[in-house]
């Protein structure tokens, strides 16, 4: 996965400059190799996408942060976070003083270092230092904070060398001393195995922390000492609480904390892990200004907010360059020497005075921060301070106090996150806008009146909000299932020793549900139109037991209320869409975007989670994805399926709703009949649930379940990763197993917010009996067996996992996990894991004939997560376990197949048989898709000038090998060429040349049959623009010089090529041929969406006479259909259209029109229906904070004209209508009428169609008073009356029987 996850990013970021200039000409000739198509985002061309996110750091941290991490007694089967590798032994230099061997203290050599792998136990067999003791003994919760943001603080590092430093421990200059501290780092003691934990032999062994020390002395003496003069405490060894990480050995395996740099590897935090896209800042609090002096306001600006990675993304066209500000060498991950404002400061925390090591803020006013940096992200400056208070220096304790503060908004449609963390020295924070004195005449004033702020209206009333929070959290009557009264008045309670208020938490409330800026629009979660809401995270570092129920903190109620998914705009935590009480804020057993100091893994989670919601998050919290609809027919009921994706977390809802079909032709919702995906928490006493039944290929290549005992040596070791022994867990959690995410007690995996993976490329297959209009023996019988068979609806996810649901009810009746996903599957378990890519590419499925035995087949690629595509038996479900392995084919099998996101075809062939007999033969038909010139860790990459279609044998016998020309058949693509030799001549150079350059792909093929219903001809088209052909119906071999052509080449009209990245559909053309309908443009990668990428693009009717002497046709051989506005749409205009005769053209095209400002493009295969051709284009738009748009057009398939109301086409006619949102698949259309008219006096009478095209998942889909599913109404051309059932014939066909008629 390491190479794989390196593709993603490393290779996709390095590339990305190279295709945003796709069809730019010569200059792009200049690159040295063809760049990566980059898959790892699903937000491309989304509303706001291109804007960078704020994350704001507010750190709310006094002494009190560098509290123990661990308490209680050491558990040797527990895990425990830190700097330390939990299952790795460490040894400690020692060296002579005065004849006597001591630990080293000397600051370039006194270190802990790896010495060898610990047992299962974590024990090291008594010569060394277990790293799992240590990090009990020794992590403070700041360590836990540093280890998730920045990985650590270093006090050496170098290029090959990294040492890491536990926080300097306050030792009572100017605040407490923690030595032996009996709250925040008392002495502990081990009671039993010392020798397992440590070099030592003796029956207790006591650890006692001071400054950045480890004192190890016998557990039965008393302590009198100190740190200066450790004594007793001090007996076996007094050690620097320093280790070193991530060297040649350990970095490769250590994952969590390492990243690799070149041949060397860092540790590193979400800081580093996210710098591409997020940019950071920080808040926090005076140092320098002692308790004695009175109250201090607020909090202050150390680090404004900006991008701290090799990469920065300026306004207004937010385009990637080159960062003079990283704070670190993107070479070698070394910090950079003029420092760095965020991770200097989260590092050098009670570091960062040389006179004053161990120095913390004496005082945290949370809410007073919290206020402050929501008027900095409100493009405000700080408040003026509290007369009684100090004001701030322009530097304090060694760092900056940044002032005045420049606006930190790049765009209206930037999302922030406020990420807050709090201790136990929150205190005095309650003069915020709104404040009435609770206890007036408190010292200093820190509790005085504040009027409210008028900065946006409504004011701003920080008690009114916080009263808000204690109503919804006292009373029952707003739908809380468990009300705790003793909230009820909450604006006046107090929390803690400090007596800080929970003004935090009124303060996310507001700015959570309302717009920050004068003018804004809150609600985002639900409505495309309005600004996305800001997000809050909050985590309290004060200790407790983490199996504990938690307690309503203001941080806590922070979290709950700044970090509700708000679905349903309510601005109710507590009502949801789903009725579940929990559903917009739980997580477990606390809210989702809580940070429990209590739990140190979950902490390390939930801060990584932050920066992961950031990065990937919408500015909607859900998302509409794959959808499928039909009306009812035959033996079929009607259907309607959709899924919600909620990008921040990669997980996703599927449900299914039932609607009507009007007298009218009107379409209306009904009620959802079944929902699942969403996340069910288990109450007390609860039986776990059943974890569901998932198969993979073993490695023999026969179908078995996924359970540990069946996995092979090689499997298993894909799951333990670098966990050292935890890949049953993984496993376990692959399967549905809940119980080892961070939040369960002793959790440690990812925390899911569903049980379903995004699927925002891949699509939803329904699998009823099967139908009509097959040919070959024994067909009828198959399918009168299968009349009855359990309707099933199929869906894979980006959890690895082909997910099989029952379609009436919504059970999960199986899963597939291809074995080439066994790794990447692993993966998402991890607290760091990004959701992107692992199986997102669509699936098809057919009925196939294969040794002599009728099957349900589904094939599916598998999109970014591997290269390939695999195909199952899904004839029965109640017998996947015994019958469903066919195969998997990825680059292993062949080096020329790359990742394929399009769906799979199915084609009968003709092998041609001895003496001339027929002999056909089923196989899925594939194009090798993106990147399969790309590295991908296998030692399968395929030259960059290749790709093919792949012809897959469904016979081929479980478990044996592919062979070349045997079960498997390739034909060889030149995509990188341009085309084949003298098909494409007269182009400039300068064009061809940059087709060497930029990405190439091949897209999904089309398969035509001919009369026997084999494949006959096959077209795909490529991202340099080529159409390509191949004659099929001879039988193999094939050779790929005869039987394929290149027919077309898009152009625009400068010359530059245009993508191709949908399927083609095809047509008859009059006169004889096929006419081949496609649309060009690319929306797949960040950089399509990009100001450089908005060319023109067209859709074209392209006439194949299918004579091989014919030359390569260009848009010069097209007539022009030209656009221009018009109300309700677009006219579409242009001259007559002649398929035959000496002024004959070869088909049509449309350019549309402002595309340089909207960027239209047709990225999703048109739907033929009724003599129509009906594609939709997306139009992301120039701006970075354009709202995103979907354009609908039906056009004549011949002319390419609009019709009228009553199905007249004509020059002139309007179509184009447009919709709010960015379409995520092709239209859908469904016949809602019929019409016959009189017959004529040949004898024939002629008919129309009433169809519905629906674009799904848009805004506004269904009007959420009436119900009504809105939908465009076209009416089809005149057909033959005995045509006018299109279910009962292909599409292909009927358009023929059209075309037929307009022989001229």
């Amino acid at each position: 996965m390491t190479a794989r996850r390196f593709v993603w990013r490393g290779a996709g970021r390095a590339c990305l400059a190279l295709a945003a200039c796709l069809g730019c000409g010569a200059a792009i000739a200049a690159a040295a190799a063809t760049p990566a198509v980059d898959l790892a985002r699903a937000d491309v061309g989304l509303y706001g996408a291109r804007v960078p996110p704020n994350l704001l750091l507010n750190l709310s941290l006094t002494h009190a942060a560098a509290a123990a991490a661990h308490g209680g007694d050491y558990a040797p089967q527990r895990d425990y976070a830190g700097y330390f590798h939990a299952r790795m032994c460490y040894s400690y230099p020692y060296r002579s003083k005065d004849g006597v061997m001591l630990p080293d203290l000397r600051v370039a050599t006194a270190y802990f270092s790896v010495s060898k792998r610990a047992d299962a136990l974590h024990g090291c067999g008594g010569d060394s230092f277990s790293g799992n003791f240590l990090n009990w003994a020794s992590a403070s919760m700041l360590d836990i904070v540093r280890y998730a943001l920045t990985g650590g603080e270093r006090v050496i590092d170098e290029v090959r060398k990294t040492v890491l430093q536990r926080a300097y421990l306050p030792d009572g200059g100017g605040g407490p001393d923690f030595f032996s501290h009996p709250v925040y780092f008392p002495r502990k003691v081990l009671h039993e195995g010392v020798a397992a934990a440590t070099p030592f032999s003796l029956a207790q062994l006591a650890i006692v922390s001071c400054r950045n020390r480890l004192l190890f002395g016998d557990g039965s003496l008393p302590l009198d000492a100190s740190c200066e003069a450790p004594g007793a405490a001090g007996k076996h060894g007094v050690f620097l609480a320093r280790v070193r990480v991530c060297d040649a050995d350990e970095g490769p395996v250590r994952a969590d904390l390492c990243m690799a740099y070149g041949k060397n590897y860092k540790p590193v935090g979400a800081i580093q892990r996210h710098d591409g896209r997020v940019r950071v800042g920080v808040f926090g609090h005076l140092n320098a200004t002692p308790s004695s002096a009175g109250p201090v306001y607020g909090g202050v600006l150390r680090a404004p907010l900006a991008h701290v990675g090799r990469q920065r993304w300026l306004a207004p066209d937010f385009l990637p360059q080159d960062n003079a500000d990283a704070e670190w060498y993107p070479a070698n991950g070394m910090y950079a020497e003029h420092g760095g404002g965020v991770t200097a400061y989260i590092n050098g925390l009670g570091r960062s005075h040389a006179e004053r090591p161990g120095a913390y803020a004496a005082v945290a006013p949370l809410a007073e921060l919290l206020y402050e940096s929501l008027r900095y992200l409100q493009g405000r400056q700080a408040s003026a301070v509290l007369p009684a208070a100090m004001p701030p220096p322009a530097v304090d304790d060694g760092w900056p106090v940044v002032s005045p503060w420049s606006d930190p908004q790049l765009a209206s449609c930037q999302r922030h996150v406020v990420v807050t963390v709090g201790d136990a020295g929150m205190a005095g924070d309650r003069y915020v806008p709104g404040n009435v004195p609770v206890h007036p005449g408190s010292a200093g004033g820190a509790d005085s009146a504040r009027a409210a702020d008028t900065f946006s209206s409504p004011a701003l009333d920080a008690m009114d909000w916080t009263r808000a929070v204690g109503k919804l959290e006292s009373e029952g009557g707003q739908g809380n299932p468990a009300p705790q009264p003793e909230l009820a008045g909450l604006e006046a309670l107090a929390d803690g020793a400090g007596g800080a208020s929970y003004h935090a938490a009124g303060l996310a409330y507001w700015s959570h549900v309302k717009a920050l800026r004068p003018g804004g629009k809150a609600g985002g979660a639900v409505a495309a139109t309005f600004e996305p809401l800001l997000q809050h995270y909050a985590g309290d570092l004060r200790p407790g037991d983490p199996a504990a129920a938690p307690v309503s903190t203001p941080l806590l109620l922070a979290a709950k209320y700044g970090g509700f998914a708000d679905t349903n705009g309510d601005a109710n935590p507590y009502q949801s869409g789903t009725g579940d009480a929990n559903a917009e804020w739980r997580g477990g057993r606390w809210p989702e975007h809580y940070l429990p100091g209590s739990d140190p893994a979950a902490l390390i989670a939930g801060l990584r989670a932050a920066f992961v919601a950031a990065d990937k998050g919408t500015g909607a919290a859900a998302l509409a994805g794959p959808s499928l609809m039909a009306l009812a027919g035959g033996a079929e009921e009607a259907y309607w399926f959709q899924t919600q994706l909620r990008l921040a977390d990669g997980g996703m809802s599927v449900s299914r709703s039932a609607f009507a079909l009007g007298s009218d032709g009107a379409l209306a919702a009904g009620k959802t009949l079944w929902r699942t995906g969403e996340r069910k928490d288990a109450g007390p006493g609860d039986a776990p649930a059943a974890l569901r039944p998932v198969y993979t290929l073993d490695g023999q290549g026969a179908l078995t379940p996924l359970a540990w005992k069946q996995l092979d040596a090689e499997q298993r070791a894909l799951f333990d990763g670098d966990s050292g022994g935890q890949g049953e867990q993984r496993l376990d959690y692959v399967l549905g197993n809940r119980s080892h995410e961070v939040g369960q007690p002793g959790g440690f995996l990812r925390r899911r917010s569903g049980s379903l993976g995004a699927a925002p490329h891949g699509n939803l297959v329904h699998v009823g009996a099967p139908g009509l209009g097959m040919s070959g023996p024994g067909y009828g019988v198959h399918r009168q067996l299968l009349l009855q068979r359990r309707k099933m609806l199929y869906l894979g996810a980006n959890d690895g996992l082909l997910h099989a649901f029952d379609a009436r009810t919504g059970k999960e009746w199986f899963a597939y996990l291809p074995q080439a996903l066994l790794g990447a599957a692993a993966a998402t378990a991890s607290t760091h894991y990004s959701p992107g890519p692992v199986l997102d590419g669509a699936a098809a499925t057919a009925e196939v004939l294969a040794l002599g035995r009728w099957k349900t087949v589904l094939a599916s690629g598998m999109g970014g997560g591997a290269q390939g595509v695999f195909a199952l038996d899904i004839t029965d479900p109640a017998r996947f376990a015994q019958d469903g392995a066919l195969w998997e084919f990825t680059d292993r099998d062949d080096k020329l197949i790359g990742n394929v996101r399009g769906p799979p075809g199915f084609a009968r062939i003709n092998m041609g048989g001895k003496e001339g007999a027929l002999a056909y033969r089923d196989f899925v038909v594939v194009g090798s898709g993106y990147n399969n010139h790309v590295d991908d860790g296998k030692e399968t990459t395929a030259p960059a000038s290749s790709a093919a279609v792949f012809l897959l044998a469904l016979d081929k016998p479980p478990g044996t090998p592919w062979l070349l020309g045997s079960n498997y058949f390739r034909l060889k693509v030149p995509v990188a060429s341009g085309g084949d030799a003298g098909h494409d001549a007269g182009h400039d150079a300068g064009a061809d040349a940059a087709a060497v350059a930029v990405s190439h792909a091949l897209g999904p093929p089309t398969l035509v049959p001919g009369a026997d219903g084999a494949l006959a001809v096959l077209y795909a088209g490529d991202l340099q623009g080529n159409i390509w052909r191949f004659r099929m119906a001879g039988g193999p071999p094939w050779n790929d010089g005869v039987v394929r052509k290149l027919v077309f080449v898009a152009r625009d009209a400068q010359g530059r090529r245009q993508p191709v990245t949908q399927q083609i559909k095809v047509a008859y053309a009059p006169g004889g041929g096929y006419l081949l309908l496609f649309g060009t443009g690319k929306l797949v990668e960040a950089a399509d969406a990009w100001p450089g990428a908005f060319l023109s693009q067209a859709l074209y009717a392209v006439h194949d006479d299918l004579q091989e002497q014919s030359a390569t046709r260009s848009r010069a051989d097209l007539e022009p259909r030209h656009l221009a506005e018009a109300p309700g749409g677009m006219s579409v205009d242009g001259a007559a259209l002649r398929y035959t005769g000496d002024d004959a053209r070869h088909g049509w095209y449309i350019d549309f029109i402002h595309a340089a400002q909207t960027g239209e493009r047709s990225v999703h295969s048109p739907v033929l229906a009724g003599g129509k051709v009906l594609f939709n284009t997306v139009l992301p738009g120039r701006d970075a904070c354009a709202r995103p748009a979907t354009r609908l057009y039906a056009l004549d398939v011949l002319s390419g004209f609009a019709a009228d109301g009553a199905g007249l086409v004509q020059p002139g006619a309007v179509t184009g209508s447009v919709f709010d949102g960015l379409a995520r698949a092709p239209p859908l259309v469904l016949e809602v009428g019929s019409s016959v008219g009189a017959v004529t006096a040949a004898g024939r009478a002629e008919g129309r169609k009433q169809l519905a095209v629906l674009q799904p998942g848009l805004p506004g889909t269904v009007n959420e008073t009436s119900g009504a599913i809105n939908a465009v109404k076209v009416v089809s051309a005149a057909l033959p009356a005995r045509r006018i059932s299109w279910r009962e014939v292909a599409n292909w066909r009927e358009l023929h029987e059209a075309a037929k008629k307009k022989v001229p």
